[in-house]
């Protein structure tokens, strides 16, 4: 009688199920707050609460019956088990520890090292893009740590990430403004007093783009990051609309400026100057990325079989620290250019 009454499984109950060292939710066992914008994602729901449960049957009528609020520690150890948010929290911590070596690492390891010939501007735009990786990631670890936490803990976590993403994406423009605009100083008298006055008639036109397009950016990164506390925009549900207006930004400040750099440079000068190819790959990996996102591909498609790996979310947080490797070749393919022999000097 016992083994028939365990055998039995009533609906509810099949909503939950151990899962490592924690206890995993089905999307319909879960409340409201975090039903929001993941309707394709079924399984794999952390439950962590601040209160014992007697039992399985208990958990699945917790919903409406007990408060949803989790411990801090709760959403930290849930870092030892395997749900639907580990491959997002882990993809970020392994990039934002990648970006903070990083640095060390490619500027010490050549020969001669790039640190014997960056000049301070070097050292300023390159730190910009890669602590702005590492802290974009960073507050991505962190939201997706204890977005279950609570609904305050959510939507404050939520804002948190939005600013990382634009952090990471003005950052990438800042070095891509200083070796597209930047003059290199000059490093030679071969061609006399007039290369001295184009040279200096260039380094200010270059000046000048460099920083009408750095305060652009800037004022753009500060207008998108506004908009992201517009009910209209920073909603769970409407990542569709945060997918367009980043994509604008993208857009508008990278294709600008290199479009400047290739109608003044010309093609070949200007993929020189700031590593095209690696920044078409850049813009391949993003685009990839935000596609799938805003689809809700492929857990859309086939419900249930990628909740743990594979979903469209996690797929764009993996594409995200490609796309940030491939940008960062970008950045050393544009820092060698300008301290090689072969860059045009004007002098």
């Amino acid at each position: 009688m016992a083994q028939q009454q365990a055998g039995k499984k009533s609906p509810k109950s099949k909503k939950v199920r151990e899962g490592g060292r924690g206890l995993l939710l089905e999307w319909d066992a879960i409340s409201p707050w975090r039903q929001e914008g993941s309707e394709h994602i079924r399984t794999g729901y952390r439950f962590v609460v601040d209160c014992p449960v007697a039992s399985c049957h208990a958990l699945a009528n917790f919903k409406g019956s007990r408060r949803e609020t989790a411990s801090w520690e709760d959403c930290l150890w849930s870092w030892t088990y395997l749900h639907n948010e580990t491959v997002s929290i882990f993809s970020h911590i392994v990039g934002a520890l990648l970006f903070l070596s990083l640095p060390y690492h490619i500027f010490s390891t050549e020969i001669p090292p790039r640190y014997t010939v960056a000049t301070l501007a070097d050292i300023v735009v390159c730190s910009i893009y890669f602590g702005g990786v590492a802290v974009c990631f960073t507050l991505s670890t962190i939201f997706h740590t204890f977005m279950s936490h609570s609904p305050t803990v959510y939507a404050r976590g939520m804002q948190l990430d939005f600013q990382g993403i634009l952090l990471l994406m003005w950052g990438s423009t800042v070095p891509l403004a200083h070796y597209s605009f930047g003059e290199p100083p000059c490093r030679g008298g071969g061609g006399g007093g007039g290369g001295n006055h184009l040279h200096t008639a260039l380094s200010s036109s270059s000046s000048t783009a460099m920083t009408m397009y750095g305060l652009a950016t800037t004022i753009l990164a500060g207008l998108c990051s506004l908009a992201t506390f517009h009910p209209g925009i920073g909603g769970p549900r409407l990542g569709h609309a945060r997918a367009v207006l980043f994509a604008a930004f993208g857009l508008g400040s990278f294709l600008v400026p290199v479009g400047h750099g290739i109608w003044t440079y010309g093609w070949a000068e200007e993929s020189r100057r700031v590593g095209l190819p690696w920044i078409g790959l850049t813009v391949a990996c993003n685009g990839f990325g935000v596609l799938v996102y805003a689809f809700k591909l492929p857990e859309k498609w086939f419900p249930k079989v990628f909740d743990l790996f594979g979903a469209s979310h996690q797929i764009m947080h993996v594409m995200v620290v490609f796309a940030a490797l491939a940008y960062s070749q970008a950045v050393l393919a544009a820092f060698d250019y300008r301290h090689s022999e072969g860059s045009p000097v004007g002098c």
